[in-house]
């Protein structure tokens, strides 16, 4: 049976201005190529700019705001700051992060775990590249100002050469 004969049986559907080309170079592999005939009758026109509001794809810029706790205790707000260290979304800055605070939140102020906190909502990439000093990255003002930005710059230089890895959440 044919591919585009199982592609339908299934019922997965190319739109019309798709064509299905099926390659096959060795035996028994067959590749699947998809590419555009040109009868889609919209092409003629420009693609809508990204922040033009008559685009149904726009999004205007916004910010979530953060949820305020103003009466979180010290200690519930280190260890919420040690799960948001460890679960961030990539590894690098997780690993970085989470050996940080393993190491330095026990002895920071209110003040620099308030800093701290604000900086953790930077995006990951900005976070490893600023602490990192990866070349070509600017780290802005307000993030050099920080108390806790020299120790998080000094803490990825991993200067004992030690292999890490993330620490414990809890004890159980």
């Amino acid at each position: 049976m044919s591919l585009s004969r199982t592609l339908n049986r299934i019922g997965f559907r190319l739109p019309v201005s798709l064509s299905l080309c099926i390659t096959s170079s060795l035996p028994r592999t067959t590749g699947l190529r998809l590419y555009a005939t040109g009868e889609f009758p919209d092409w003629s026109r420009k693609p809508p700019k990204p922040d033009d509001p008559n685009n149904p794809e726009y999004l205007p810029d916004m910010k979530i705001p953060r949820p305020s706790r103003p009466n979180e205790a010290t200690e519930q707000k280190r260890a919420r700051l040690v799960w948001a260290s460890r679960k961030r979304g990539i590894l690098e800055t997780d690993l970085l992060l989470s050996t940080f605070a393993g190491k330095h939140l026990a002895g920071l102020s209110r003040e620099e775990l308030m800093e701290y906190d604000d900086f953790l909502e930077e995006n990951d990439w900005d976070i490893y590249y600023w602490i990192t000093g990866a070349e070509g990255k600017i780290v802005p003002e307000r993030v050099k100002a920080l108390k806790i930005f020299p120790r998080l710059v000094e803490h990825s230089k991993n200067t004992d050469r030690k292999i890490l890895r993330m620490p414990d959440l809890g004890k159980k």
